[in-house]
């Protein structure tokens, strides 16, 4: 420890002199906390990762330093010397080649917003906000210049007064590659106390490290951009494709920012009539086959008899009148152009649909019109032209822009149930959930737990959900749980529920045959339930083993029927109001890091929701373990950037409007969750009771 204090107060020093007189902020982290980023164990991860932030020129700078300290005994001297420039060595190597290595490696954005992260991590003084966010941003686009150095600091510290000649303090310069330097800085006994009153007194250091040799490589640094984004990467689907689908079939293709346009596989929910002014609905490319092991069905002639005639009942009675939504998407989309036309910007219409929260409008990009052309003007279509932006968002040739319409039409889960599919695994449960209705194409958005479906992607095991008050994160969590129990047998579907609120959101719930036990609403309870989870995890690995199955779906289908185990399905809601709490903070952040690694494969899944995920009460650990961000409406730009990593998300209308980050499909997607009204959901949860009731040979 007091190895890791002096060398933190060496690093402190050397990052002001290098920022002078210019603002800057310095934070610092224990790298042992972070060894599943860099992929080490971490008896073999360097110590300390320091990060000095400052800004010359209107251009973010960040210094990175990796420090290994070794506070030992004489004797010990020699080994520490060794093993501490290797464990340097290794890490620094690490950073080197994942931000400047050449040529570029594809986790190059990763690693980029890793760092991004860690810096919302730290303790930023006041007046420093600004600068925070232009650092935040510029090193995400790539545009931040990056310095990157290291030190084995060795400090000595019971030198034998006896020997006549003791050993001398030094420096070495053990390895220069690429221009990165890394040095050794032995401390001997005598520079060691000089040190140490150098830290009582708040004094500086540099008199002391200069005694250790002639080099002064705290002075200088060479800050360069990071290595540049592979391109190609991005086109990988257009040439998969193939030559006979159209641009529009593209599920993604990035922009400059990184961000991309969704457009998955599957029909519109609303078609406008044909001819109607310039409504158009988009094209509907030809829907992705589900593998041959696994049938997909109707969900009304999947689940149960009693849900399967509600479902039918309840949208036999749901009427869709469109006629004024069209009327109103079709003079909007005209003002939208002459106003564009106004400003001297090219503005050709495409095509326009309706989504349920106002229209969707496609503009043919040029050099005249450009996605930040349109956003400049966001302000002056909403004050002079009563236009209301939402999202303006790049694709292949096109721009296509979302207005919000002053009267938004609501998404029944009833509707989604009565067209959506399901993806059963050999075992017969499902694992992809419905979470709403696409903004870019009117499909359904489903959560996929188990393999691609629906157009999309597999995705992360674990989700975060987060959004204000009145957002809708309630109503989300809701319909998840919902379709959870809707489409797999209790028997091989599992729910627990964790709510500080007192489960006063999901009363009606509580009495679904899938909950493992009531909702919990002690602190206590919460922490025994995730150390449960983890031992359960272990075992089920261990069955896994012993029955020569990689996941829960090949154990299942080859267990009898009644050995079969569930999948688990925890939801931790207003998880913020606990984690105040530092035992309750860390006794969950263990939990999710160790269920994060090996979870998707026992079939455990974590749902985790807040207001608003800050560091106070979600460490970036805990935050990269939930990997599927499920955002509604939040309060301001800055919670969007810590639970979306970018802004937007402030700009959601709220009431189930959405945007979703899942792994594989790159960008945003926007959707709006469903709704069930409060009677509805107790028909739901009684006709599911009555059908789980019913003994049934196998899975449906």
């Amino acid at each position: 420890m007091l190895g890791l204090v002096l060398s933190r107060y060496l690093l402190d020093h050397e990052f002001k002199k290098l920022s002078g007189a210019r603002q800057s902020f310095n934070v610092f982290f224990l790298l042992d906390d972070y060894a599943d980023w860099l992929a080490q164990r971490e008896s073999r991860i360097a110590d300390i990762l320091g990060l000095c932030v400052e800004e010359r020129d209107g251009v973010p700078h960040l210094h990175v330093a990796v420090i290994e300290s070794k506070y030992v005994t004489s004797a010990a001297e020699a080994e520490a010397k060794r093993s501490s420039k290797a464990q340097l060595l290794a890490t620094l190597s690490t950073f080197r080649e994942a931000l400047f290595g050449d040529p570029g490696r594809l986790d190059r954005d990763v690693w980029l917003a890793r760092l991004a992260d860690l810096l919302i991590d730290g303790e930023i003084p006041p007046g420093c906000s600004g600068l925070l966010e232009r650092a935040r941003a510029a090193l995400r686009d790539g545009d931040a210049r990056i310095s990157l150095r290291g030190y084995s600091h060795i400090f000595v510290h019971n030198a034998d007064a006896s020997v006549t000649h003791p050993a001398a303090s030094e420096q070495i310069l053990v390895d220069q590659t690429d221009g990165i330097q890394a040095w050794q800085e032995v401390f001997e006994r005598t520079e060691l106390r000089s040190l140490v009153e150098a830290y009582a007194a708040k004094g500086d250091p540099v008199p002391v490290r200069a005694k250790l040799g002639p080099e002064e490589p705290w002075t200088s640094c060479t800050p360069r951009p990071p290595a540049a984004r592979v391109a190609w990467t991005s086109m990988m689907d257009l040439l998969a494709s193939g030559s006979e689908q159209s641009i529009e079939d593209v599920p993604t293709v990035a922009d400059s920012s990184g961000d991309a346009v969704q457009t998955a596989h599957s029909d519109t929910s609303i078609q406008p009539k044909p001819g109607s002014g310039n409504l158009q609905p988009l094209p509907s490319p030809t829907p992705v086959e589900p593998p041959a092991v696994v049938p997909v069905m109707p969900a009304a002639a999947a689940v149960g008899p009693s849900l399967s005639a509600l479902i039918s009942a309840k949208q036999a009675g749901s009427t869709d009148t469109v006629d004024e939504r069209e009327a109103w998407a079709d003079e909007t989309t005209k003002k939208l152009k002459t106003a564009l036309n106004g400003y001297g910007l090219q503005a050709a219409v495409l095509g326009t649909r309706l989504t349920p929260n106002g229209c969707l409008v496609r503009l043919a990009g040029s050099d005249r019109l450009r996605v930040d052309d349109i956003e400049a003007k966001r302000t002056q279509l909403l004050t002079t032209h009563a236009i209301n932006l939402v999202t303006v968002q790049p694709k292949p040739g096109e721009i296509v822009v979302t207005i919000a319409s002053a009267k938004r039409q609501s998404v029944s889960l009833w509707d989604l149930w009565a067209k959506r599919q399901l993806n059963r695994n050999v075992a017969g449960i499902n694992t992809s959930f419905v979470l709403g209705l696409q903004e870019i194409n009117g499909s359904l958005l489903y959560l996929n737990l188990g393999g691609e479906f629906g157009g999309l992607s597999s995705h992360e095991p674990h989700s975060l959900v987060a959004g204000a008050t009145g957002s809708g994160k309630s109503v989300l969590i809701q319909a998840i749980l919902l379709d959870i129990a809707a489409t797999n047998p209790k028997e091989l579907a599992q729910i627990i529920l964790i709510d500080p609120k007192m489960g006063v959101d999901y009363a009606a719930l509580e009495d679904l045959p899938h909950m493992r036990e009531a909702i919990i609403t002690t602190k206590d309870r919460s922490i025994e339930v995730l150390e449960a989870l983890v031992e359960e995890m272990e075992g089920r690995y261990k069955a896994f083993a012993q029955a020569r199955a990689r996941d829960l779906a090949t154990f299942n289908a080859k267990a009898a029927t009644d050995a079969r185990l569930p999948m688990v399905f925890l939801i931790h809601d207003e998880f913020a109001d606990w984690m105040l709490d530092v035992a309750y903070k860390g006794a969950v952040s263990a939990a999710v890091q160790r269920l994060g690694v090996k979870a998707r494969a026992a079939g455990i899944h974590l749902i985790f929701a807040a207001q608003r995920p800050d560091k106070d009460v979600m460490p970036m650990q805990l935050r990269e373990n939930l990997g599927n961000r499920l955002i509604l409406k939040v309060a301001s730009e800055a919670t969007s950037k810590i639970a979306l990593d970018r802004g937007g998300a402030e700009l959601l209308l709220g009431r189930g409007h959405m945007a979703a980050k899942l792994n594989g499909e790159q960008g945003l997607v926007f959707a709006q969750a469903p709704f069930l009204s409060d009677d509805d959901i107790g028909l739901v949860v009684a006709a599911i009771t009555k059908d789980q009731s019913v003994p049934k040979e196998g899975p449906q």
